[in-house]
């Protein structure tokens, strides 16, 4: 079990090969744990199959019926995105980028999504997401914000989130 505000659980499972889930914000509720924004909060995990980690999510969200349906060999029903992978990945100056493990993950990403569409799960692909130079509050940078003052911000909408700018009007 794992909190995420940027990438504390997608991240080490994804280099651990790991199945990792961030739930969607709001959720799962995140009291007990240290807030860092209300914006990106979230609970979630990482395990080894994904019957564990529907075990321990259905478990965090009182759904017993979860981790039954996930013996059923199916995905009916589940809704599953993957991004770009090109659009959204680690910039060099975080992460050297490595070609051999960017073409693995990509390819394994592509296995996954065929595997959930072969099981009747519903693939979506590219998710579009907002790109984060465009995420705006009140007028101004909503990531600026949210590193700077290091204090929950308020729930924003989507449409709040991508107003321009002052900067860029």
């Amino acid at each position: 079990m794992a909190t995420e505000t940027d990438g504390s659980i997608v991240q080490p499972a994804n280099r651990a090969s790991l199945y990792g889930l961030k739930a969607t914000v709001g959720l799962i509720p995140t009291e007990g744990t240290a807030p860092w924004s209300a914006l990106t909060d979230s609970i979630g995990g990482m395990a080894r199959t994904p019957g564990d980690l529907a075990s321990l999510l259905g478990i965090l969200l009182n759904d017993t019926n979860l981790s039954a349906r996930t013996t059923t060999d199916t995905w009916e029903g589940q809704r599953i995105g993957f991004v770009d992978p090109t659009l959204w990945g680690f910039v060099p100056f975080i992460c050297n980028p490595d070609n051999v493990l960017i073409d693995q993950q990509r390819r394994g990403f592509a296995d996954a999504a065929n595997t959930i569409s072969g099981k009747r799960g519903f693939v979506e692909q590219p998710v579009p997401l907002t790109s984060m130079d465009e995420l705006v509050l009140d007028g101004e940078d909503a990531l600026e914000q949210l590193w700077s003052t290091h204090r929950p911000l308020q729930m924003a909408t989507t449409a709040q989130l991508t107003q321009p700018s002052r900067s860029r009007l």
